[in-house]
């Protein structure tokens, strides 16, 4: 399905089916049942993460909820209860553990800016260091702004600025 509507529109790009004297093409309307198969295929993702994820875990199983609106559309959403690993909202993570979630899902996005707001202080010293040589290679191109209480997390600074009572 996708394959051919990959083909189809990369045909229509390049220009190899030329539309009516030889204009560029005219794209044509999407499937009646595009909506539909979209939708099959996201819910479809949705429940081998689930299942992925429940078997991963041993003992979590994924709850649904479904709602429809009254003006049309809708959806689904999925709450993990009783896991073993995890937990909605990552009430069964530590701290440390829960920051460097945090840290991990900020530095997929890649950001050209980094804010670390005391990300470190659930960390313990040896886990920091991990942490932030690590950091170094994936931040080495990005401006980043640390707020610590830890003089080891800021050592490696380019610049330090100290607030005392509320005076830089």
């Amino acid at each position: 399905m996708l394959k051919g509507l990959l083909s189809r529109t990369q045909a229509k790009l390049r220009g190899t089916t030329p539309g009516a004297n030889g204009a560029a093409p005219a794209l044509e309307a999407p499937p009646a049942d595009s909506r539909q198969r979209a939708k099959a295929l996201l819910m479809g993702l949705q429940d081998s993460i689930c299942a992925g994820l429940e078997q991963l875990d041993g003992q979590a199983r994924f709850a649904e909820e479904s709602w429809v609106r009254p003006e049309g559309g809708g959806g689904r959403s999925r709450v993990m209860k009783g896991g073993r690993v995890f937990e909605q909202g990552g009430v069964n993570f530590s701290g440390g553990q829960r920051q460097r979630l945090t840290i991990a899902r900020a530095v997929v996005r890649r950001p050209a800016i980094y804010v670390f707001d005391d990300s470190f202080s659930a960390l313990d010293v040896h886990t920091d260091a991990r942490v932030r040589t690590a950091l170094r290679d994936v931040t080495a191109t990005a401006t980043v702004i640390i707020a610590a209480q830890r003089i080891a997390t800021i050592r490696e600074a380019d610049q330090v600025i100290v607030l005392d009572d509320g005076r830089i």
